[in-house]
């Protein structure tokens, strides 16, 4: 199978490139590195446009007309005549359509770049937790768990990879440059803005004083996110809240058993190494695994709206972290062990990509179809 096939290679490389990193080669390890990256994001520049559902809904359309613009001011009038107010995409991804438009009119080179910026930022984000956490396992969840995302939701993929790499930088006490790659998602996609609840608990977390004030934080920020959706409905009853914002808490929708099992197994180690470890976590890492247990409270605000799982993401990226952190927190002095540990956690994630993507059809990538021309 394709997909399979590419994150193993993909990962197969990614390790090759952990190995250099170890041994102080980083210049080999960066070259390597690229490999990785560009193997995996080859399937975003060879897909048929019918993979995904967003690039039949503006993907395709807004590349397109940017191609056939003379100028942005041309570009801006034919998506605002098309779909009104820009179709209400954002600046961010208008402006690279434009830009890369001006060098080629092939959408699938544009999805190929597309696919370049996500990929090589998630990467990015990884590298920075190079002493934390096994780069290829990181790589190879973000791989399992998020990539078919990325074929489907263009814009805000983007915003997720450099929500991301600002939960990193946040994570390295590097506060400014973290607010400054929120500021680009939100450039990306607007709901970006809910994203910045992270970084306000990220900041409250590093600044906190004593294990009170972070028990404070912890539960704070918990109970803040868990009234988000009733925030937006009396939002949007006083008439303070565009549409655009208030879809995230329309229709009716159930939560679907297998989304609460594929999350209990890693839930309940977060849990077991919090309870057990507690003294020894630095609050970093418990900020890290706490935005994982905040997602998971967030599951049942899908019966909310269908589309509230997409405020999930910005809290679920930190898995492609917090997975691999773990394993690193529970392992024993016996190697052998170790490596089951990992075998067992590779072939969990690729059981969750075969039940979400191929069995329940998440973000309509399956099968995998190739461009003809």
């Amino acid at each position: 199978m394709i997909y399979y096939g590419t994150f193993l290679i993909s990962g197969f490389w990614c390790w090759i490139a952990e190995i250099l990193f170890k041994k102080r080669d980083q210049a080999l390890g960066i070259v390597i590195s690229v490999f990785s990256i560009l193997v995996l994001t080859w399937l975003c520049g060879v897909r048929d446009f019918s993979i995904g559902t967003d690039i039949r809904v503006y993907g395709y359309n807004s590349f397109n007309i940017a191609a056939n613009s003379l100028n942005l001011q041309q570009y801006l009038n034919s998506l605002n005549s098309i779909y009104g107010g820009s179709g209400n995409t954002e600046y961010g991804y208008l402006a690279l359509n434009y830009i890369i438009s001006r060098f080629t009119s092939n959408a699938h080179i544009f999805l190929f770049v597309l696919g370049l910026i996500i990929n090589s930022v998630i990467f990015i984000a990884i590298y920075l937790f190079k002493d934390q956490i096994s780069i290829t396992l990181s790589w190879l969840t973000y791989c399992f768990l998020f990539f078919g995302t990325t074929l489907n939701l263009l814009r805000q993929s983007v915003a997720l990879a450099f929500v991301l790499l600002g939960i990193a930088l946040l994570y390295k006490k590097k506060n400014k440059r973290s607010l400054i790659s929120f500021i680009i998602a939100v450039l990306f996609h607007t709901s970006t803005i809910f994203a910045f609840l992270i970084y306000v608990f990220g900041l409250l977390v590093n600044r906190a004083k004593s294990k009170r004030a972070l028990r404070g934080v912890f539960v704070f920020s918990t109970l803040l996110i868990l009234s988000v959706p009733m925030v937006i409905t009396i939002l949007n009853q006083r008439g303070l809240l565009i549409d655009k914002y208030y879809q995230y808490v329309l229709n009716d929708n159930s939560v679907g058993i297998l989304t609460i099992l594929i999350r209990v197994p890693m839930l309940l180690l977060i849990i077991y190494v919090v309870l057990r470890k507690r003294f020894c976590l630095n609050r970093e890492r418990l900020w890290i695994y706490f935005l994982v247990i905040q997602e998971f409270l967030m599951l049942p605000l899908q019966s909310i709206g269908t589309t509230v799982a997409r405020l999930m993401l910005f809290f679920g990226v930190a898995k492609i972290i917090a997975y691999p952190m773990l394993l690193e927190d529970i392992e024993s002095k016996d190697r052998v062990t170790n490596y089951l540990l990992k075998l067992g956690y590779l072939i969990f994630i690729m059981l969750i990509f075969y039940e979400q993507v191929i069995v329940s059809g998440n973000n309509q990538i399956y099968p995998f179809v190739f461009a003809i021309n």
